[in-house]
């Protein structure tokens, strides 16, 4: 068995092709269980375009793919605690599918990318590749939710707030991807900006899709917070977690979303959240 589970550690490949197929068979169950509505064609492609993404070389594919499997996990997740009972069945596919895809690929090529690609900063190179996987996990969000919002009919300010609020996350990812001291701004003020305005209602959406983009903001500046304190305090920040030890932190984390969309979709009557 320890033989296996070395074989399969230290074959990448292998590793991303799983990968590429759990969060293809994610977007396959998606427009299944949604009776092909046209707005899950959008998370469904993107989910089989991250399958080609995982295997190419450049540090903007691996950071992509990540970033659908992330966003679509985080999407399934609030579809299976709070919509109604065929919602909750699509939405546990979405975060076995994508949950599986991001245990199953490594690191290291995302590592190797970054070193390819020449991106090299000074300190805390962990820090914003996170932030820029979760930059373009909201974008990929919010363009959902404005393709939705135009299918419901939504008119004036709602789609062009939920637009603005892409193109700012994209504008920040540009600025973090060249190291740019207004990336990090910039995804700060995204960040509130998306947090202000789903919190007063000015983008229109329901009170579950409310909750998950205030989440996602909140965990995007709590992001950066050591990065920033070390920069302005000029010294370590305190709790630093080794690469092994955010690698573990981050399965076990997947594991327990994937264990709960199961339990709220599969076993509980009713929706688990209520808002």
């Amino acid at each position: 068995m320890a033989k296996w589970l070395d074989a399969w550690r230290s074959n990448l490949r292998a590793r991303r092709l799983v990968a590429g197929i759990c969060g293809a068979a994610a977007g396959v169950a998606l427009v299944v269980e949604s009776d092909a509505e046209p707005v899950v064609f959008l998370p469904a492609s993107l989910l089989c375009g991250a399958a080609v993404l995982i295997h190419l070389r450049p540090l903007g594919a691996q950071l992509l793919a990540r970033a659908i499997w992330w966003a679509n996990l985080v999407l399934g997740e609030f579809l299976a605690l709070t919509s109604s009972s065929s919602e909750r069945t699509a939405g546990s596919w979405m975060v076995l599918g994508c949950g599986a895809a991001i245990i199953a690929v490594d690191r290291r090529g995302l590592v190797a990318a970054t070193k390819r690609q020449g991106y090299n900063p000074v300190g805390f190179r962990g820090t914003l590749i996170l932030a820029m996987i979760l930059a373009l996990a909201d974008t990929q969000s919010l363009l959902l939710f404005v393709l939705v919002s135009l299918k419901n009919g939504g008119s004036g300010i709602e789609p062009e707030l939920l637009t603005g609020c892409a193109v700012a996350m994209i504008v920040a990812f540009v600025g973090l991807y060249r190291l740019a001291w207004w990336g990090i701004v910039g995804n700060i003020i995204a960040n509130v900006a998306v947090a202000g305005l789903a919190l007063s209602g000015a983008l229109l959406l329901p009170n579950g899709i409310v909750a998950m983009l205030v989440t996602t903001a909140v965990l995007q500046l709590l992001v950066p917070i050591p990065m920033i304190v070390t920069l302005i305090g000029r010294r370590p920040f305190p709790l630093r977690l080794a690469p092994s030890h955010q690698a573990t932190l981050t399965t076990v984390l997947v594991a327990l979303l994937m264990a709960l969309a199961v339990l709220a979709a599969w076993f509980y009557e009713g929706k688990l959240l209520q808002f």
